[in-house]
């Protein structure tokens, strides 16, 4: 959305001046429903993308937005998602590879990654604890989120010993394997590095959007071979499409292609 005004621009003065072609990218947000739900921020988008070479998203969801809403059709649409370092993820850790905390034997964690906007599903994960086997622990990352109050939900549940809370997660290719199970809270209209980078490791992902999210961990949890399964999918399907140097070369083609008319 920042830069849509020069997608206007292109629109208006493109065929005037012999503008090249322009090549939108659209990498979403967790808010970009609730900010793309006015008819004058549609409508804008219709008009300035109407003339687009091609506009990139950066997950699924948003191209069919754009398809529903924006008018762009699905010919116009390159799915191309960020891509992450898939050779420095492997389904393996060791034990203290976490800052300031170290995986005993007998537990079993579910990772989650905490921002403002996610911090009432974290809270609905602190809770699901109560129902959950007591060796399964919730550890939380965070980019400077407060934390009081998932700190405070947790003493009054008296479940603090199961749930860790660090200001950052470390070098992420060393410490995601460690997760049992990694539940994403972030918004279908956003394409989730840490997500990918947990599906690299070979960890399980969960999205949220289930209404009943303890019972889905809880018969998670109870499945090993469906974990495991689970598991394997994830890292066939991020070794296939997360990767960074694939990513760059699907935008190195798409460039070209623009530039040659």
């Amino acid at each position: 959305w920042n830069a849509i005004n020069v997608a206007m621009a292109h629109k208006v003065f493109g065929q005037h001046l012999k503008l090249p072609p322009l090549v939108h990218h659209e990498d979403g947000a967790p808010e970009f429903l609730a900010e793309e739900k006015g008819f004058k921020r549609k409508l804008l988008r219709r008009i300035a993308l109407s003339s687009a070479h091609t506009l990139v998203v950066g997950a699924p969801s948003i191209g069919e937005f754009a398809q529903k809403h924006w008018g762009v059709s699905a010919a116009r649409i390159a799915n191309i998602e960020p891509g992450i370092e898939l050779t420095r993820f492997r389904p393996s850790a060791k034990p203290d590879a976490l800052p300031g905390l170290v995986k005993r034997s007998a537990e079993h964690w579910i990772g989650a990654h905490l921002t403002p906007l996610t911090v009432t599903d974290a809270e609905k994960l602190v809770q699901s604890l109560q129902d959950l086997p007591r060796d399964w622990h919730l550890v939380l990352s965070t980019d400077e989120t407060p934390t009081e109050a998932i700190r405070t939900l947790a003493d009054t549940l008296e479940v603090s010993h199961r749930v860790h809370v660090l200001d950052r997660l470390a070098d992420e290719a060393k410490a995601m394997a460690l997760f049992d199970i990694y539940v994403d809270l972030g918004s279908p209209f956003e394409a989730s590095p840490r997500t990918k980078q947990a599906m690299a490791a070979g960890t399980p992902v969960v999205r949220k959007g289930s209404a009943d999210l303890t019972g889905v961990l809880d018969d998670l949890i109870e499945d090993k071979a469906g974990r495991a399964a689970l598991a394997k999918r994830n890292r066939e399907t991020a070794l296939a499409q997360f990767d960074k140097a694939a990513s760059a070369r699907a935008l190195g083609s798409l460039y070209q292609a623009a530039i040659a008319g």
